[in-house]
């Protein structure tokens, strides 16, 4: 018989799905109107329009006013070309599915004898099994003639969701439909997982390295190629390093594995990053897998781990002196001290001071690793990070310009990454006094007199013209 057949194509394909371990066929689905019970159970039946209508009944060869044969076994669904009085529109509705991952497909035979063809068609709702409640929409009309047909229709939009699935038949004295070998099924391939962690505990600051570990798991059946794993950095995390042969595209900032997994084979992947110099509030780093393969379980495709992160709070002050006091003339040297602390709570990084001298003064040197730029007159100390408590001392010497009187003001100030609770000790000045006043002439030598000599000569004749 046809129903032993079809039990026999069935059995083989459960056999094949065992011994290819790269894919299973699971049925989630699968009814044939054997079992002298209509409807089926879990199936209902619904009505509206003429009251008249038989609706669907189990049709079994030899059944008076039959035009065919079953496509399989004894039995199978049937709608008569009831003689209504007016329009009927009737529903088979299927138990309630829930659509996984792979390639799920609703599969059956259909055939129909033509009279009056009004509607045949097949609908889906995610609300309820109930067609009362307006929530059925169209997934297909199915015309068919007068031989039986398979036809397949995709569900795959409806993955995660739970839906119900109708046959629908709309009528008056239309026509005769059949309906057997009703299959939901799903073609899956291997189950990929992910996992991300991090060892980093607490709030990061800029500059601090944030390692994560990727877990990556083949759960079966079979095994997985074509294998990526992506990982996106978030704004705030930079790339540092990765194992396992990684490629980093800096454009997209994506960190890429590629391989295969075997059945049952896990593989785990580490990437090092460093918080960025924005860095600031929650960082989110997520990992993806995917394959060549359908995978049943999609929710465990991604993976997150997160870290706080928050800018460097530290309090700079920076003094300036200068031992200098009195008035000072054209030709003379100022030196100035310049003193910096970090009074925390973090370090500072990237400490830059800059001292730009004014008019009237001329840079001689300086201490500590200055850089001195002639053209901006400017003198630059860097300090890559500075401790919590720690300072630096530093010395520019300088001198009075020729030509220069009045007060001369010498400023400096500083800046660093993060963030300064108190930005009012940032900058620092000190003052001079200057004189043009006469200048020295030294007379401890026999040259150094006879110059002394000439010039109280010529002052005393510029006196005595003066009063003559």
């Amino acid at each position: 018989m046809k129903r032993q057949l079809l039990g026999t194509v069935a059995g083989i394909v459960v056999v094949l799905s065992v011994a290819t371990p790269a894919m299973a066929q699971v049925s989630f689905l699968t009814e044939d109107f054997e079992t002298g019970t209509f409807p089926p159970a879990g199936w209902t039946l619904a009505s509206t329009g003429a009251t008249d209508s038989s609706g669907f009944q189990e049709f079994s060869l030899g059944v008076s006013g039959s035009h065919g044969d079953t496509f399989s076994g004894f039995f199978a669904a049937w709608h008569n070309d009831d003689n209504t009085n007016g329009t009927t529109t009737d529903w088979l509705v299927l138990p309630q599915i829930a659509v996984q991952g792979g390639a799920m497909t609703l599969t059956f035979w259909h055939r129909k004898y033509q009279s009056n063809y009004n509607y045949h068609g097949v609908w889906v709702s995610t609300g309820s099994g109930d067609p009362a409640d307006g929530a059925f929409v169209e997934l297909q009309e199915v015309v068919g003639d007068d031989s039986w047909a398979q036809e397949t229709i995709d569900l795959s939009a409806y993955q995660g969701q739970t839906i119900w699935l109708a046959f629908r038949y709309v009528g008056d004295w239309s026509d005769e439909w059949y309906l057997d070998a009703v299959v939901v099924d799903a073609t899956v391939g291997p189950d990929l997982s992910v996992t991300k962690t991090t060892t980093v505990t607490g709030t990061v600051h800029p500059g601090d390295p944030v390692p994560f570990a990727i877990h990556v798991e083949n759960g079966g059946p079979g095994s997985v190629t074509g294998l990526v794993v992506t990982d996106t950095l978030p704004a705030g995390l930079d790339f540092d390093s990765c194992t396992d042969g990684c490629t980093y595209d800096p454009t997209a900032r994506t960190v890429t594995w590629t391989g295969g997994l075997t059945d049952g084979a896990t593989l785990d992947l580490t990437l090092d990053t460093v918080v960025a110099a924005d860095g600031d509030g929650t960082l989110t780093n997520t990992v993806s897998v995917s394959a060549n393969e359908d995978d049943p379980d999609s929710t465990n495709d991604t993976a997150s781990a997160s870290v706080t992160a928050a800018p460097l709070t530290a309090d700079l002050s920076i003094a300036k002196t200068t031992t200098v006091t009195g008035t000072v003339h054209p030709g003379d040297p100022v030196p100035f001290a310049i003193h910096v602390e970090n009074g925390g709570p973090d370090p500072a990084n990237n400490v830059a001071v800059t001292d730009t001298l004014p008019a009237g003064l001329d840079f001689d040197s300086c201490t500590g690793g200055c850089s001195y730029d002639a053209a901006t007159r400017t003198v630059t100390w860097t300090v890559p990070s500075l401790a919590s408590g720690s300072n630096e001392e530093w010395t520019l010497n300088t001198s009075v310009a020729e030509g220069t009187e009045g007060e001369i003001v010498n400023t400096v100030s500083l800046t660093a990454d993060g963030t300064d609770p108190d930005g009012a000790n940032n900058e620092a000045s000190a003052s001079i006094s200057v004189a043009l006043g006469i200048p020295a002439i030294p007379s401890t030598t026999p040259l150094g007199r006879a110059a002394l000599a000439l010039f109280l000569a010529a002052a005393a004749l510029l006196v005595l013209r003066r009063f003559t």
